[in-house]
């Protein structure tokens, strides 16, 4: 209906117009559908340069299925809905991919700085866990070589990770300790107020079912439970000497808080070094 109302005002020319506008579309969905198929193949033949052609021409009548089946059952429930569904299955699909190429980019950037022997991450110390360590089922070795022996069992690790996905104040409140110092007051301050944010925010978003603005508020104290452990994360990567900046904290506390924390209850248990440059050693001489 609206490009029937875009070419209205263009008489006898309407016509052509109409077919030029045809072709276009129609190039334009196969070269984006074979573009697409091609990256998909080259992902699942594992990077080759040249991946099968039966391979590309599987991925290519996936997609169209998918499509077709998302176009049939927005007509069914109403005819409008086909776009719709096909944008709503897009978003969702994708997001995940979007905090998934953050990570990547991030990856990268690090990676390049390592191959250009930047000292400030060369020279930096190591978290003593890895934030996806669940990935590799907690048992993470090198690309070549033997395997390492890990600080932490297994069971300590899920036990923490569970731990930090329900009462992340615990993990919160260790990392305060480590940092202020055993029974220090602001530890116990930050672990009350990590408690009431995270807490509350579970117990808004519950009584959202009878309101939704109790949601906002909710997600409101999320917030400021993010922006509290993402501090306390900076604070323990400068306390280490670990390479990072406050923003890659930051999004890591909000996509994987149970995670974070997890990574800095570990932490808070290794020695601390000296970061006083100026301070040298006594010789025992």
């Amino acid at each position: 209906q609206m490009l029937s109302d875009i070419m209205s005002p263009y008489g006898e020319v309407k016509k052509f117009l109409w077919v030029v506008l045809f072709v276009g579309i129609t190039l334009y969905f196969i070269t984006s559908s074979d573009s697409g198929s091609y990256v998909d193949d080259t992902i699942s033949a594992n990077g080759l340069q040249d991946p099968p052609v039966l391979q590309k021409i599987f991925w290519c009548w996936t997609e169209g299925a998918v499509a077709i089946a998302l176009l049939v059952a927005g007509d069914k429930a109403g005819g409008n809905k086909a776009l719709s569904a096909i944008r709503a299955v897009s978003i969702v699909a994708g997001l995940p991919f979007t905090f998934m190429l953050c990570f990547m980019c991030t990856s990268t950037w690090r990676a390049l700085k390592i191959d250009a022997g930047d000292e400030d991450i060369c020279q930096a110390n190591q978290w003593s866990s890895g934030l996806l360590d669940a990935a590799d089922l907690f048992n993470v070795r090198p690309a070549v070589g033997e395997p390492i022996s890990h600080r932490y069992s297994v069971m300590e690790r899920v036990q923490s990770l569970a731990t930090a996905v329900v009462a992340p104040t615990i993990g919160v409140f260790k990392t305060c300790e480590s940092e202020f110092g055993a029974g220090a007051v602001i530890g116990k301050v930050q672990a009350f107020f990590h408690a009431s944010f995270f807490y509350l925010w579970l117990v808004l978003l519950c009584m959202s079912g009878m309101d939704d603005q109790w949601a906002y508020l909710g997600w409101t104290f999320f917030l400021f439970h993010v922006i509290q452990v993402t501090a306390l994360r900076a604070a323990t990567r400068e306390t280490h000497g670990i390479y990072g900046n406050l923003l890659e904290d930051f999004f890591v506390c909000l996509v994987l808080y149970p995670a974070a924390v997890s990574q800095l209850h570990f932490q808070s248990m290794e020695k601390t070094q000296n970061n006083d440059v100026y301070k040298k050693p006594v010789d025992s001489a």
